[in-house]
């Protein structure tokens, strides 16, 4: 089923970018895709670089692994696959670097 795990961790960041101590969100996410080759992937467009890459990557591939749960069919997030299809569709099309 799921090739993968990943451990995300997401922490705010005080005005001068040093963590709070003790207030981090942290989970793990099972997912078929390699989401390193999708990161890859993103980084080679043309305007995505950086934080904002890595955040399109992850944002995608956790929208794609909570979609195609069982029961998702039931659920409000299901309704977001073919949106997210569309979103895949166009980032494969943005011109190249170099």
């Amino acid at each position: 089923m799921s090739a993968q795990r990943y451990r995300i961790t997401v922490t705010p960041l005080e005005t001068d970018g040093r963590p709070p101590s003790g207030n981090a969100l942290e989970f793990e996410q099972r997912s078929a895709d390699n989401w390193m080759r999708t990161l890859e992937k993103f980084e080679r467009q043309r305007g995505l670089c950086g934080d904002r890459c890595a955040a399109l990557a992850v944002a995608i591939e956790l929208l794609k692994s909570v979609a195609a749960e069982p029961h998702a069919q039931d659920r409000a997030v299901a309704q977001l696959r073919p949106h997210l299809d569309s979103l895949l569709a166009a980032a494969a099309r943005l011109p190249k670097e170099g």
